[in-house]
């Protein structure tokens, strides 16, 4: 298969948010594709970390790593439309062919199958996976939602009303599928066993588009002719909120920082916009280049969104980072990052659930320090939520799904060494920013100066730090020493990994 690697060409603007909330000093950067017209349109997260997109015009799946370089994949079949993206249980990314009436995987190395579907001009748009591992689209043509599972066997199943023409779809937390009926100004619902239920009482010509689960358990939508965004609860009542006329609202994501994030399309609007659960808050950030139609739009790694400008072939991202935050994304069946170095102790990690079903992240050290209820059992994050824990203490922490462990990640906090101020041959070493939990203590060691070995230095410890020199026993004359810690519950012996080592020259 001929593919196409570039290193994109990256323009970033410094913008500030307009809008009822305080201002944000965000950072867009575009990553223009290879070739003009390519249309760009949905995107989404993949296993490998990279975010993974559709070229309507261009008739190929890119992907772009997380620092810029676009790699391009053509499509078998010619003239096919692609639509919707997303991750699937498998590993792989699936996809819809508008045109070619297929849905579509790739592997992460590039390799790509076609599915033809079973209905006649179907016209599929969106795709995401279900909690019952398959992934399921909407067939916009035929009035159904279809479903294939990963090895290619497809079920459809029709929605009531005629001509509603369902385009977005998402996995909800109660475990079912949620999709938007343009045609008809409703929003469907639909159960793993095929049965569809429809909310009305959307503003009439609203044409919601793209849909989402988001932190506050509800679904939320945009409505691209109505300029608002919807939200619906999981019971139907829907709210719908204003925005700024014409914008055009179309792709919508949840972000790791609990709001929604939207891209208004139109022409004149050009935004990437951001709205928190309550439907007060709206921040917008123009994107440089005018006339770039922002469609689909996905979370992605270090804390930003990414997006696909239609109109102007390039991909965009917006950094909406905050200091001493590192946000994990758990996809179906993958966290990403999968080992997660946080810049120092202290530091606050975000896991947004992006997989549906019966989710959670817990502590695997065995010292339950994070992820478990008030009765002792492991808590569920549903899709759309934010767990988040303050990792104080230096250390390796493996974690993992309770209901899934195969699904595993592990967050490793760093040492602090440096030098006492005014010596060359003390150093501050400093395992912790914060007391450990009541019955826990730190064990800390040393690495000498030409060993390959470490030797315990502090043992059962609750100081935070100390200081290593040449009053020290295990001083061994002028060198390079390195400093490893742990944090151990002192009851059971369950203890984190051992940190990755700190090292300074002593003289």
């Amino acid at each position: 298969m001929r593919r196409v690697t570039i290193c994109a060409l990256v323009l970033a603007v410094a913008c500030v948010a307009v809008g009822a909330s305080p201002a944000l000093a965000l950072t867009i950067k575009e990553y223009p594709l290879p070739t003009s017209g390519l249309g760009p349109d949905a995107i989404a997260l993949g296993s490998d970390g990279n975010m993974w997109f559709t070229e309507d015009v261009g008739n190929a799946i890119g992907r772009i790593t997380p620092s810029g370089v676009i790699t391009e994949f053509p499509v078998p079949t010619a003239g096919t439309s692609l639509r919707g993206i997303a991750a699937g249980p498998d590993g792989n990314l699936w996809f819809t062919e508008y045109e070619g009436n297929k849905i579509g995987r790739i592997t992460t190395s590039g390799s790509i199958t076609e599915f033809t579907i079973p209905t006649a001009k179907a016209f599929p748009w969106g795709i995401a996976a279900g909690p019952d591992g398959k992934l399921w689209f909407a067939e916009s043509g035929a009035d159904k939602i279809g479903r294939i599972t990963t090895s290619g066997v497809f079920s459809k199943f029709p929605v009531p009303t005629a001509g509603a023409g369902p385009l977005g779809i998402a996995a909800g937390p109660d475990g079912n599928m949620w999709f938007t009926e343009a045609g008809v100004d409703q929003i469907g619902e639909i159960t793993p066993s095929g049965v569809v239920t429809e909310f009305s009482g959307l503003l009439s010509g609203s044409t919601p588009f793209d849909i989402t689960a988001a932190s506050d358990g509800n679904l939320w939508f945009t409505e691209e002719n109505g300029d608002q965004i919807g939200r619906i609860t999981t019971s139907g009542t829907v709210t719908e909120f204003p925005v700024t006329t014409p914008s055009l609202p179309r792709g919508i994501a949840p972000g790791a920082d609990g709001n929604l994030w939207f891209t208004e399309s139109s022409l004149s609007a050009n935004n990437v916009a951001d709205m928190d659960t309550s439907g007060a808050v709206i921040d917008e950030f123009p994107t440089p280049t005018s006339e770039s139609a922002p469609e689909g739009i996905s979370p992605g790694g270090k804390g930003s969104l990414w997006f696909a400008e239609y109109g102007a072939s390039k991909i965009g991202t917006i950094g909406p980072s905050t200091p001493n935050i590192l946000n994990v994304y758990y996809i179906p069946n993958f966290f990403i990052k999968k080992v997660a170095p946080v810049s120092g102790q202290g530091e606050t990690v975000r896991w947004l659930m992006l997989d549906p079903g019966t989710h959670g992240i817990v502590d695997s050290t065995g010292m339950r320090l994070f992820g478990f209820g008030p009765t002792g059992g492991p808590a569920v994050t549903p899709i759309g939520q934010v767990f988040s824990y303050s990792f104080k203490w230096a250390g390796a922490f493996p974690y993992d799904d309770p209901f899934h462990p195969s699904s595993k990640g592990k967050i490793k906090v760093p040492m602090a060494v440096q030098l006492v101020i005014g010596t060359t041959d003390q150093a501050r070493v400093t395992w912790a920013s914060g007391d450990a939990p009541p019955g826990f203590v730190f064990d800390v060691q040393v690495r000498q100066p030409g060993s390959s070995s470490f030797m315990d230095w502090r043992t059962g410890v609750t100081e935070l730090n100390g200081v290593f020199g040449p009053p020290d026993p295990l001083w061994a004359g002028p060198g390079t020493y390195s400093f490893r810690s742990r944090l151990r519950q002192v009851s059971t012996g369950a203890a984190s990994g051992y940190s990755g080592p700190g090292s300074i020259s002593l003289t």
